[in-house]
């Protein structure tokens, strides 16, 4: 079963982890004693609300990880960046050494 979630969080990590918030979270809310005495509206509204809120935190992990910024050096010009293996060097003849 071990292998299972791993392989699943490397191919698709927000299916695995709303899988397994699925498979291990929902059945021990809908469990605890504290969930009993709630009606069905409110069990439904209190596992949508974590189930948006699961959906935000695995959107901002996602886009936090996908916004790696470029490596190499990076150089602004006039409102403009030139991103990647930049070389600079001074080319003026008058400065020969």
């Amino acid at each position: 079963m071990d292998q299972f979630w791993l392989s699943a969080l490397k191919t698709s990590p927000a299916l695995a982890i709303g899988g397994g918030l699925a498979y291990f979270i929902y059945p021990a809310i809908v469990a605890s004693p504290y969930a009993k005495n709630l009606n069905h509206s409110e069990l439904f509204w209190l596992l949508a609300l974590i189930v948006v809120v699961t959906f935000f935190i695995v959107l901002s992990i996602v886009n936090s990880s996908s916004s790696k910024k470029n490596s190499g050096n990076t150089i602004n010009i006039k409102n403009s960046t030139i991103s990647g293996s930049v070389v600079g060097s001074n080319n003026n003849p008058k400065s020969e050494n």
